[in-house]
């Protein structure tokens, strides 16, 4: 049995934020039972959205492995949580955003330095940067987690990493967090699907430098930049190890 783990932004979703292009590719992982979890620097409204969208009911993990919502009764066993929210046991695993906002603050000050976080920027503005839609841009300004920050200093990028933050590259931005990473909460989840089923193999998909902890962890692991080719790696593996020759 596979488990997925997927980044959301250039992997399911193109540059317009649409997965209308691996649509039929998930549907065929949904029909063969395999959990798609999503492993994002989205928030969880954004992530909540493209679950939503594509009808899915796994667990996902939200700003750069800040935060892992695994939905009540998923798992057939009980395992310690932080708290819950809504439907969801929640495992927290990096910093409150506003700590991260604060911090950020406080040393951009101290250094005089250029740096711009989304906390700074307008629903507008971020939607002129990143090309979200409106509706999307309102989402990811709704932060728990991750402040991610626009800036040519690499210093204070240093700075805020011996300082105990975790600091990472995305597409366009640096993620400012706890210490925390993409592949530290994959190990959690993972770890409760091979307590569910032992013989689990975990597949990563990811297309950037925040992703690399991830892939490094993954039994299978995938570099894409495009749904095109998630599409096709996606339907390799699946014709490799899954009779769905009647799906394809």
């Amino acid at each position: 049995m596979y488990v997925i783990f997927t980044d959301i932004d250039n992997t399911i979703i193109d540059d317009t934020y649409s997965a209308s292009k691996v649509r039929k590719e998930i549907e065929i992982v949904k029909r063969k039972g395999i959990p798609l979890v999503f492993m994002s620097s989205k928030t969880r409204y954004e992530v909540e959205y493209y679950r939503q969208e594509l009808g899915i009911e796994d667990p996902f993990s939200t700003e750069n492995g800040s935060f892992i919502f695994i939905p009540e009764d998923y798992f057939t066993f009980k395992f310690p949580f932080d708290y819950r929210l809504n439907r969801y046991l929640v495992l927290k695993m990096g910093e409150d955003y506003r700590k991260l906002r604060k911090t950020f603050l406080e040393m951009r000050k101290n250094r005089n330095v250029n740096a711009i976080g989304f906390g700074d920027l307008s629903i507008n503005e971020i939607s002129e940067i990143t090309g979200l839609p409106r509706k999307l841009a309102k989402l990811s300004k709704q932060r728990e987690g991750d402040e991610p920050f626009i800036t040519e200093d690499k210093g204070f990028v240093d700075m805020l990493k011996k300082m105990g933050f975790n600091v990472v590259k995305g597409g366009r931005f640096y993620h400012l967090m706890g210490n925390t990473d993409k592949g530290k909460a994959f190990k959690r989840i993972f770890e409760l699907y091979k307590r569910e089923y032992p013989d689990v193999i975990s597949v990563a998909f990811g297309d950037a430098d925040n992703d690399l902890q991830m892939l490094q962890s993954a039994d299978i692991s995938y570099l894409v930049t495009s749904p095109e080719e998630w599409k096709k790696r996606i339907r390799m593996l699946l014709k490799e190890n899954i009779d769905v020759s009647q799906d394809l």
